[in-house]
């Protein structure tokens, strides 16, 4: 169940859980750091959320990937998520390429996402430039003039 969990993620970027939340692929933009001469490259980050959503596609994703009735697909849905939300704080349900999903100190259900190795997305060298001579086109009001 958790590799068509995760196919599902990240094919349509949220994946329902019935009565459990919802998984949603985030995405977050390159940053530039000018004082240190450096921006850090896009990636995208998991997250989990109390809120349902609909689950009927990814019960028909189920069911087409399994070669199996949907109402056996809602079954495998509904005992997997049962599962979660009734697992023992001593153990975690991992998603092996995307996080981990366990019981905090307070009781409730967390999922924690993997993080991509630096590596993976290091940072490039940039330096900010400033063309002092350089003139542009603008409009100010409703008339068009230039920069100088």
């Amino acid at each position: 169940m958790e590799e068509l969990i995760q196919s599902y993620l990240y094919k349509n970027f949220k994946c329902p859980l019935p009565q459990v939340g919802t998984l949603k692929v985030t995405s977050i933009k390159a940053v530039a750091w000018y004082a240190e001469k450096k921006i850090v490259a896009p990636r995208q980050q998991v997250n989990f959320s109390e809120a349902d959503s609909p689950a009927e596609d990814f019960i028909s994703f189920i069911a087409d990937r399994k070669s199996i009735t949907e109402s056996e697909a809602i079954k495998l849905l509904d005992e997997y998520c049962k599962n979660l939300k009734n697992l023992p704080a001593s153990e975690e349900s991992q998603l092996s390429h995307t996080g981990k999903f366990f019981v905090n100190a307070e009781g409730v259900l967390v999922f924690k996402a993997n993080e991509i190795p630096g590596y993976f997305l290091p940072p490039v060298h940039a330096e900010q430039v400033l063309h002092q001579d350089a003139s542009h086109n603008m409009v100010v009001g409703d008339k068009e003039t230039n920069s100088a």
